[in-house]
């Protein structure tokens, strides 16, 4: 019994964990190639390697250059090694009544609670437990627009939807529960972001992918407000429409207040929706 138990843990943690596992892996990749490089290329000059603290700090400056290439090619695999997993698994997945609920305010809603959500977490000056939340952000959005555009936008949602909802969230629903299942695959999807600021993002908007996900039934929807919400991120990062709020407090007050209501606005919208649905 106490097999099966863990054998059930281990099953419903198992795709971040392993998501992770395929991240690292990545990076050795980028590491071993560029100690090879740097050590060939030291030989060929000096006739011998005698420099590791230089190979060190190339390895570490290789693998910030390229975090953003590391995390698209991180995502294109997991895209193909958790979808199918998630294709396999679907079937046997808990069915619900699933509610016509309209997509553009549920995305409407992910992308105002989003805004929301960093707004109110900026201001709160949280520090940070794993790094530097600006220099993992500066990280991630570099090169050049459309690049951004399907790093960020595309691929990199549509991977954690496929894991953190499509497979934790529907795991832990089948064992536990739809409320379980929410919680748990929004704690795991905050935890995953190894950094106290992107992790209450992270949890609170997961949240919400995970309501919609379980109303509609529909994987698509969750991918969709993903993908939006990070559609934004980038191209407010890119035309610096953040700076706008910079230096005036009473805007930025104003406009997150502005938020926080839209946002419960749009709840309340999907909430008496599917209720009505559902009678």
């Amino acid at each position: 019994m106490k097999e099966d138990k863990w054998v059930r843990l281990w099953n419903m943690i198992s795709p971040p964990v392993l998501y992770m596992f395929i991240q690292m892996g990545v990076e050795l990749a980028v590491a071993l190639i560029t100690i090879i490089y740097e050590n060939v290329k030291m030989y060929k000059t000096y006739g011998m390697i005698n420099d590791a603290q230089a190979v060190t700090e190339k390895v570490q400056q290789m693998t910030e250059v390229n975090a953003s290439y590391i995390t698209v090619a991180s995502a294109v695999m997991a895209v193909i090694f958790f979808g199918r997993m998630y294709l396999k698994e679907r079937n046997s997945f808990l069915k619900e009544n699933n509610k016509e609920i309209n997509t553009f305010v549920m995305i409407a809603f992910g992308v105002m609670l989003s805004m929301a959500a960093g707004s109110i977490l900026s201001a709160m000056n949280i520090d940070n437990i794993y790094g530097s939340y600006e220099k993992t952000s500066s990280l991630l959005l570099n090169g050049n627009i459309v690049y951004r555009l399907f790093a960020l936008g595309v691929i990199t949602p549509a991977a954690e939807e496929i894991i953190f909802r499509g497979l934790v969230f529907n795991r832990v629903k089948k064992q536990y529960g739809s409320l379980y299942g929410i919680v748990v695959s929004s704690l795991m999807f905050g935890v995953f972001h190894f950094n106290l600021v992107q992790g209450l993002y992270a949890f609170i908007i997961g949240m919400a992918f995970a309501y919609c996900y379980e109303l509609t039934g529909d994987l698509k929807i969750p991918v969709y407000m993903h993908m939006s919400i990070n559609v934004l991120t980038v191209l407010s990062d890119y035309y610096g429409l953040n700076s706008i709020t910079d230096g005036n407090t009473v805007f930025k007050v104003v406009l997150t207040l502005m938020e926080c209501i839209i946002s419960v606005y749009l709840f309340e919208m999907i909430v008496k929706k599917s209720w009505k649905r559902g009678k």
